[in-house]
C-alpha cells in the first residue's frame, strides 16, 4: 500500500503545529499512509535514506511552512535553505522532480515567501495555493486540507513500479548490506503475516458463528413521548430540546432532557423560552444552539445559545428569515442552516453560514425542502440530506448536497426520505437513521461510504433524534405507525464499525 502522504517540515520552528496535522491526516487516512519523520522511522534506520525512499512512494507532500522558514540559519549563521544538502531542501526538490501534488501550508501566521527568497529549484513551489491553517479555526483549515488530499491521493492501490523506490538508496547510490538486512526484515514479515492469515483463516468461521450479530440495546425511556426534538451529543450526554409532546393535542414542548450514559439516567436541563419543535440542536465551539423552529404561531427566526454561566438560553443573531424543519452542523469553525419551510409554507433552498455573529448566504440546495437533516465532519464539510416539499406533493427526496467552504455541490443519492436522523459515526461517515419514506416508515441505517452493518430500529420510525458518544449511536422519540411520539431510546455499539 503507498504511503500516499509526506510531511515536511522545520522540527526548530513547526514542531508543535505539524504534530497536531499529523494526528488530524493519520485520523482521517490510517497511519500507514502518512509520513512524518520523527514518528515514522524505525530505530536504526538512516534518515535520509529513508526519507529519499519514501517520498519516492507518496502521492502527496505537505510542506508546513513557519514565519521563520525561510529565514531559519545554522550555527554558522548561513541561511538553511542555501545548504544543498538541507533536508527540507532537499524533501521539496524531490518532490518536485516526482512531479506529486503539493500543498503549502501556512501555519502560526506565515505567509508564502518571495521568490527571491526561495533557491530557484523551489521556486516552483510558489505555483501551488497555500492552505492556511490557523489556530482558532483549526479543525476548518484541516478540513479543507483534507478534502484537497482526498482528491490527490489513492489509498488503495500501490504506487506506479517507476515511483517506487529501491530499499536503501540514497541518490542512486546502492547500500548492498542495507539491502539484504531490509529484505531479510522483509521475508520475516511475509513469513509471520503468512501464518497470522492462516489462523484467520481457520478461527474467524467459528467465531463468527459463536457471536451474534450487534443489536440496538433498549436504554430507560425519556420521561415523555415526542417527535420533533432537536438532539445532539454535548458534554458526553444526549441533549434534546423542545419537540412535540403525543399527549392528546400534542402540543409542543419547552422542555430539555438530559440523559447520561454513565449512570443510565435523565434529568431535566435549562428549559427553553417557549416551546418550540423542528428546531435543529447544534453544538459550535462547546456550545449549545437551538435554532429556528416551530411555534405556536408559525415559523420562527430566534436562535437560542445556552449560556453557561446562567444556564439559561439567550438570544444569538437570528436567521435570516424565519425557518421551521431545516437543517444545521457545524463544520469546524461556522454553523451551516440550510432548507426549511417559512411561514407562508413554501419551503426554500437557501444555504446559510453564520460567520463572527452573522449570518451570510453561501449557496443554494439542488431542490428546495424541507425536514431535512445535517451531518458533519467537523473538518470542514457538512452533507444535508433527503426531505421533502408538501406544496408540489413530493413524499420523500433522496437529494444529498455537500457544504465546503463557499461550494454547494451534489453527493451521493440516499433512498428517498425525511423526517430521519443523521450523524458521522466513526469507522462509517455520514449515516442517515430512519425515516419517512412517503410511502411508510423505516429502520434502516444508510450511510454515503456504503457501510451496510447497522441492524435496523427495532420499529421504523421517523422525527426522531439521533447522536455520537463514546462509541455508541444512540436514537431517541419519534412517531410511527400508530403513534404520534415515543419516548423510546436505543443505542448501538460502535465498537465494530
Amino acid at each position: 500500500m503507498p504511503l500516499a502522504i509526506f510531511i515536511s517540515y522545520r522540527r526548530s520552528d513547526s514542531a508543535g503545529t505539524t504534530g497536531r496535522l499529523y494526528d488530524t491526516l493519520t485520523a482521517h487516512f490510517g497511519e500507514e499512509h502518512v509520513f512524518m519523520d520523527v514518528d515514522s522511522i524505525e530505530p536504526g534506520d538512516e534518515f535520509a535514506a529513508v526519507l529519499t525512499e519514501t517520498l519516492l512512494q507518496c502521492q502527496a507532500v505537505v510542506v508546513v511552512i513557519a514565519p521563520t522558514w525561510a529565514t531559519v540559519r545554522t550555527e554558522n549563521d548561513t541561511r538553511r535553505l542555501d545548504n544543498p544538502e538541507d533536508y527540507v531542501r532537499l524533501e521539496i526538490e524531490q518532490a518536485i522532480s516526482s512531479g506529486c501534488s503539493i500543498f503549502p501550508v501556512l501555519v502560526d501566521g506565515a505567509a508564502m515567501p518571495a521568490a527571491d527568497e526561495l533557491p530557484p529549484s523551489l521556486q516552483p513551489l510558489l505555483s501551488r495555493q497555500a492552505i492556511e491553517l490557523t489556530s482558532s479555526r483549526y479543525k476548518y483549515d484541516a478540513g479543507r486540507l483534507v478534502s484537497a488530499l482526498e482528491k490527490a491521493v489513492d489509498v488503495s492501490v500501490s504506487p506506479p513500479e517507476g515511483n517506487r523506490a529501491r530499499p536503501g538508496s540514497r541518490g542512486g547510490r546502492p547500500q548492498p548490506g542495507r539491502d539484504r538486512a531490509r529484505l531479510q526484515k522483509r521475508r520475516y514479515r511475509w513469513i509471520s503475516l503468512g501464518s497470522l492469515i492462516l489462523v484467520v483463516a481457520l478461527f474467524v468461521p467459528w467465531t463468527l458463528q459463536q457471536v451474534r450479530a450487534p443489536e440496538w440495546n433498549k436504554l430507560p425511556p425519556a420521561p415523555i413521548e415526542f417527535e420533533g426534538a432537536g438532539t445532539v451529543a454535548f458534554e458526553g450526554r444526549v441533549w434534546v430540546a423542545g419537540g412535540v409532546s403525543a399527549a392528546e393535542g400534542r402540543p409542543l414542548l419547552d422542555t430539555v432532557r438530559v440523559f447520561d450514559p454513565m449512570t443510565g439516567t435523565w434529568a431535566e436541563g435549562p428549559p427553553l423560552p417557549r416551546p418550540v419543535a423542528f428546531a435543529p440542536l447544534v453544538v459550535a465551539s462547546d456550545q449549545l444552539y437551538l435554532l429556528g423552529g416551530q411555534v405556536a404561531d408559525g415559523a420562527v427566526d430566534s436562535v437560542l445559545r445556552l449560556d453557561a454561566d446562567t444556564g439559561t438560553w439567550v438570544e444569538e443573531a437570528p436567521l435570516p428569515e424565519p425557518r421551521e424543519a431545516g437543517a444545521a452542523a457545524w463544520d469546524g469553525s461556522r454553523i451551516v442552516y440550510a432548507g426549511g419551510v417559512g411561514r407562508d409554507h413554501g419551503v426554500s433552498d437557501d444555504v446559510y453560514a453564520l460567520e463572527n455573529g452573522r449570518w451570510r448566504p453561501i449557496g443554494e440546495l439542488q431542490i428546495a425542502r424541507e425536514k431535512i437533516v445535517a451531518a458533519s465532519d467537523e473538518f470542514g464539510t457538512v452533507w444535508l440530506l433527503g426531505g421533502r416539499d408538501r406544496k408540489s406533493g413530493v413524499p420523500a427526496f433522496g437529494t444529498v448536497d455537500v457544504v465546503q467552504v463557499d461550494h454547494v455541490s451534489a453527493g451521493t443519492s440516499i433512498y428517498p426520505v425525511h423526517s430521519a436522523a443523521a450523524a458521522w459515526i466513526p469507522g462509517a461517515g455520514v449515516c442517515v437513521i430512519g425515516g419517512d419514506t412517503g410511502a411508510g416508515l423505516t429502520g434502516d441505517v444508510q450511510c454515503l461510504s456504503g457501510y451496510d452493518d447497522f441492524a435496523p430500529l427495532p420499529e421504523g420510525r421517523a422525527g426522531l433524534g439521533a447522536a455520537v458518544v463514546d462509541l455508541h449511536l444512540y436514537v431517541v422519540g419519534g412517531y410511527g405507525a400508530g403513534f404520534h411520539g415515543t419516548s423510546a431510546l436505543e443505542a448501538f455499539h460502535l465498537g465494530t464499525v
